[in-house]
Order: structure tokens, then sequence, then C-alpha cells
């Protein structure tokens, strides 16, 4: 899980680009676990990337990423969530009296 994908093309990661080692990643067949020493083959991994803003993303990078848009909460989304979550409430209540 990669958060904050946005972000990496105005970061300083150990003296290089996160941009230029992430293409350097994607672009390899094999990745090396620097605690482990153990080389893994990139064919079988799988990144989960988020970001706020698609814009702000460095285009080589984002040609190699399938976007993915997730709308936000509206207003009638949020309300129909908070009533479904009314049992918690409930449940809180009756476990605090249970104690008291």
């Amino acid at each position: 899980m990669l958060d904050g994908i946005d972000k990496v093309a105005t970061g300083n990661w150990r003296g290089s680009s996160p941009t230029a080692w992430l293409l350097e990643l994607l672009g390899s067949t094999t990745w090396t676990d620097r605690y482990l020493g153990v080389p893994y083959p990139t064919s079988a991994m799988s990144f989960v990337a988020k970001a706020n803003s698609l814009g702000t993303i460095p285009a080589p990078l984002l040609d190699r990423c399938e976007a993915v848009e997730v709308p936000g909460l509206t207003r009638s989304t949020s309300k129909s969530g908070a009533e479904g979550m009314s049992w918690v409430w409930e449940v809180g209540r009756e476990a605090g009296s249970a104690l008291s």
C-alpha cells in the first residue's frame, strides 16, 4: 500500500527521487528485500497506491498505473451511513448501563 503517491514528485528519499525508485521497481523483474536479502519476482507483486489528485503524479509513473476513482462522501451518503451505525450506539449504551 503506497499512500500519498501524488506527493512523491516533490519528495527526496535517501538522496534520490521516490518517483525514480518506483519507476525502477516497476521496470525491473526482481526486487531484493534489503533486510532479508531475498529476491522477489516483481511479476508476483501487486501495488495499491492512494492519491488525492492525479494531476501531480508524474506522467511516466501514471502511465504504469490503472486509475480507479472512488467518489467522496456526500452529505446524504454520510447521513445514511451514520443512520446505519445507530445500532453501535445502542449496544454501547446498553453495555455501559450493564457495567454500572
